[in-house]
């Protein structure tokens, strides 16, 4: 099992650097990088640093994939990317496209893309109108179409599909890796368990105790076929049950779009907490998944406090 720091290229380079200097010392418990990448080329020289890519994400991509949403047409080319991915499905093929080319400058071990999408509209509140189901087969049928333009259709490297509470892949149960088994046409993929994500999913998860039963709870359900699919793990915890339903906001009439964007945002990173670990018995439950990589994915104020989070989370599992 190797133990990987996430960063974002968005860091400041002295933060980089820092980071970079502790991938294989001694007691770090950092093995590499799994570092969020965009759509401008990435610094070769982090190569070497490099385990994995976390390609660029967007708030709601099928709205506009499938046309039940039109995007804003006053939004920016970096805002409609950001937001959307792009304008229609075509936009939304060249984009992850380009994302892909951008991840692979560093040649990265796999790269994790996020299996969902939820209406702007929607992510102050608690509830969803487009479905589960919905939205993986658009996705499923948009992956295809990417991997279509691709050498032998396949990925550069191995794609990881990662979980959220959005709608899509939330890994509450094991329901959903089947549609992917059926309907993804190439072979190079797999997933990317966040346990923070299946717990804010959940809206149960009070105290660490009650996140790991959560966990193992939802991994009753999963088939020895689903966990050998698991590559990696964002591991971290969140205890947010409470605010999920006392900072929802269900009307947002006389809001825009952006104002929305920019409440839900900073309510989710009130309640998506990425918080370290502290109850050793997470080890039982990382090793039942048995995860190739575990990225320690926390949000700590600074980047020396991410290096001591992420180094006290990993002792847990030594």
């Amino acid at each position: 099992m190797k133990h990987l720091f996430n960063i974002s290229i968005y860091h400041q380079p002295e933060e980089i650097r820092h980071v970079c200097s502790v991938v294989g010392a001694k007691d770090s418990f950092v093995d590499g990088l799994e570092l969020l990448t965009g759509y401008e080329p990435v610094d070769p020289s982090l190569k070497k640093y490099v385990v994995s890519a976390h390609l660029p994400f967007s708030t709601d991509w099928y709205g506009p994939a499938t046309g039940i949403r039109r995007v804003d047409p006053n939004l920016s080319e970096d805002s409609i990317r950001y937001h959307h991915y792009g304008r229609d499905r075509k936009e939304i093929v060249e984009t992850l496209r380009l994302a892909i080319r951008r991840a692979n400058e560093i040649s990265p071990m796999y790269g994790v893309l996020h299996a969902s999408s939820v209406s702007i509209r929607e992510i102050l509140g608690t509830t969803y109108s487009d479905s589960d189901e919905k939205v993986l087969t658009t996705f499923i049928s948009i992956m295809n179409e990417v991997m279509s333009d691709l050498p032998e259709g396949e990925p550069p490297f191995t794609l990881a599909f990662e979980n959220t509470w959005w709608p899509g892949m939330r890994l509450l149960d094991g329901s959903m890796h089947n549609m992917l088994e059926s309907g993804l046409e190439f072979e190079d993929w797999g997933i990317c368990l966040d346990t923070g994500h299946i717990l804010f999913a959940s809206k149960r998860s009070v105290d660490e105790i009650a996140a790991l039963n959560i966990l193992n709870e939802c991994a009753d359900s999963y088939s020895d076929e689903l966990l050998d699919r698991v590559i990696a793990m964002h591991l971290h915890v969140n205890t947010s049950a409470r605010l999920i339903e006392s900072t929802a906001i269900s009307d947002t009439t006389g809001m825009s779009d952006d104002e929305v964007f920019t409440k839900g945002y900073s309510r989710i990173c009130s309640i998506d907490q990425h918080r370290p670990f502290t109850d050793d018995s997470v080890k039982e439950y990382v090793e039942r998944i048995s995860p190739e990589f575990v990225v320690h994915e926390l949000s700590s104020p600074s980047i020396p406090d991410q290096i001591r989070d992420h180094i006290c989370q990993a002792h847990l599992l030594m």
